[in-house]
């Protein structure tokens, strides 16, 4: 009898602790990325990149697309982006026509998932700015979340991500984007270390 009731004591407690466990693990909130990453991802942490001749020389003259490599290096994680004119990875210009798309940045990868080579491609059918103008896309502006692809981070659309580099839409003399939000640099981080 008394080896009865230590069981049914102990089967209580057990009880009691593993409702305590599971009232403990739901009330911690959930971790939510508040950036959206590809699972792709450089092999090394740095890249070099070069500009096509179709790329217009005040694009570079003016350090719209410096700068907007240097957002990205400067975010604090391990990854660079550098200049070499012998690169394989290239920033393109051309005329396009009036397509559903301003600039794109594309990858190819290997089957272990690691990037080997990239490219981004304006489309200079619209018209495009290096100082903000109103009526014109910001070079520096779209060229950050353009190099943010090459780094594997998603287009956002939620609302709530309207004022980061990766929102996946643009507005002509938008220039938020310039400067990384702090999502922004937690996805840099989270890829490619600090």
């Amino acid at each position: 009898m008394g080896v009865a009731i230590f069981l049914r004591k102990l089967k209580f407690k057990l009880i009691f602790v593993g409702v305590g466990i599971f009232l403990l693990l739901v009330s911690i909130p959930a971790v939510a990325l508040a950036f959206s990453y590809s699972a792709i991802r450089w092999w090394s942490t740095t890249t070099y990149v070069r500009y096509d001749s179709s790329v217009p020389d005040s694009w570079q003259s003016s350090g719209a697309l410096y700068n907007a490599r240097r957002a990205w290096n400067n975010a604090g994680s391990k990854f660079r982006i550098y200049y070499s004119s012998s690169s394989e990875n290239v920033v393109k210009a051309g005329y396009y026509g009036k397509t559903d798309w301003i600039a794109k940045a594309s990858i190819n990868y290997n089957l272990l998932g690691y990037i080997n080579q990239a490219e981004i491609i304006f489309n200079r059918s619209y018209p495009w700015s290096t100082t903000g103008a109103s009526d014109y896309y910001d070079v520096q502006n779209i060229a950050t979340h353009e190099f943010g692809h090459w780094l594997q981070l998603n287009d956002l659309y939620s609302s709530t991500d309207y004022y980061k580099t990766m929102y996946g839409h643009a507005k002509t003399g938008e220039t938020y984007k310039r400067t990384l939000h702090s999502d922004d640099i937690a996805g840099i981080k989270y890829i490619y270390g600090e």
